[in-house]
């Protein structure tokens, strides 16, 4: 982005193409992660009087293809991207901070408002390969690394859960076509199916890490989306790399982690 206005809290810069004449991004990004009641906190933060939002919960700028059997589903992030793509889902905010700026009583309010999205798989898809044309190589890049670039003040939100709990939602929310809608789908999932699934997801997990413990001590989050099994409806992963990752690339202030019980 261009340069920021440093004394807002939400990252904006001029742009006469936009419709309000100015282009947002978030200030706070809840990165992971799925089933672990993002949306909760999602909803819960959207009451506050100095939180914004974009215009869905999940932008999914920086997890393209998240529901193709090709990732990204559009390509890999790279130069053909445009950025207003993204910022376009932010409209609303840039409309919302102007009308407060255009009044001197509540010029401060808008500087205080913080901006937030929420993509519970923001943490570890691997949204960029590295520019082959310019001779570069290394691993994917994952969507933190890119936050750092893009919005290096951005504070990163990770809502992790009891790993049990978590693929047993999971299990119930998602089907081999996508999300659970049918009452069929539904009633054709029970605990001791998901106990079989579990036995063997956890096994071939673990084979996995094996083969790639490598990857864990060199490139964290690279190990996650090798081994990230699906079989069916139930998944497994190894958040606590993702989240190392995601938050040794950013300041210690900007970072914020919680569990949920439930």
């Amino acid at each position: 982005p261009r340069q920021t206005d440093s004394a807002m809290t939400t990252p904006c810069w001029p742009s006469p193409s936009a419709h309000h004449g100015l282009e947002c991004l978030p200030s706070a990004f809840i990165i992971g992660f799925p089933k672990c009641a993002t949306s909760d906190l999602w909803e819960r933060l959207k009451r506050h009087p100095e939180v914004l939002t974009s215009s869905s919960k999940e932008t999914r700028f920086l997890t393209q293809g998240e529901f193709s059997s090709v990732s990204p589903k559009e390509g890999w992030l790279g130069r053909h991207t445009a950025l207003r793509a993204w910022t376009i889902q932010f409209d609303g905010v840039a409309g919302h901070l102007v009308s407060l700026m255009n009044n001197s009583e509540t010029r401060a309010a808008a500087n205080r408002m913080v901006t937030v999205e929420a993509t519970p798989l923001t943490a570890w898809w691997s949204s960029q390969r590295p520019d082959q044309g310019l001779g570069l190589a290394g691993p994917d890049v994952f969507p933190p690394r890119l936050l750092q670039h893009l919005v290096p003040k951005a504070k990163l939100i990770a809502v992790v859960g009891e790993p049990g709990n978590r693929m047993y939602s999971d299990y119930f929310f998602l089907s081999s076509t996508g999300v659970t809608e049918s009452s069929t789908e539904a009633a054709a999932k029970n605990p001791s199916h998901f106990h079989d699934l579990v036995e063997s997801q956890a096994t071939l997990f673990t084979q996995c890490l094996r083969k790639h413990i490598a990857e864990l001590s060199q490139q964290p989050p690279q190990c996650f989306p090798t081994c990230r099994l699906e079989d069916d409806n139930g998944a497994l992963g190894a958040w606590r790399s993702v989240v190392s990752d995601a938050f040794r690339s950013v300041a210690e202030n900007q970072t914020s982690s919680g569990g949920v019980r439930r």
